[in-house]
């Protein structure tokens, strides 16, 4: 199955069955995503993308997120393997807590696991 949609949302619906076809750059560049296109682009599997996106926030639809979660350029000089702004060695649990905050805050690891 082919879904052709501008809604990032129906990356989580991509299966080795259904490929979501998303527009790159207006109409006339569209990008395939199959469950290695998602994992590659966001670092995620398809049935995680919706987590990805509340931690991270979504404007379009009225999702504030997490402050200090989503992408950002890995420390310049930094030896990580990694994509930048995937999650490189898995999320780790922070303390810290914010005004707009009421439970712990899940933050993008800053060192690779020894």
């Amino acid at each position: 199955m082919l879904i052709l949609t501008g809604d990032r949302d129906a990356l989580q619906l991509v299966t080795e069955d259904v490929t979501v076809l998303y527009p790159t750059k207006g109409v006339s560049e569209m990008t395939r995503y199959t469950p290695e296109k998602v994992q590659e682009k966001y670092g995620v599997t398809p049935t995680q993308y919706p987590d990805l996106a509340a931690l991270r926030g979504d404007p379009s639809d009225n999702l504030p997120g997490i402050p200090g979660v989503g992408r950002r350029p890995p420390p310049s000089g930094s030896a990580s393997t990694a994509p930048s702004g995937s999650w490189s060695s898995g999320p780790t649990r922070s303390r810290a807590r914010s005004a707009r905050s009421c439970g712990p805050v899940w933050t993008r690891s800053s060192s690779t696991a020894s």
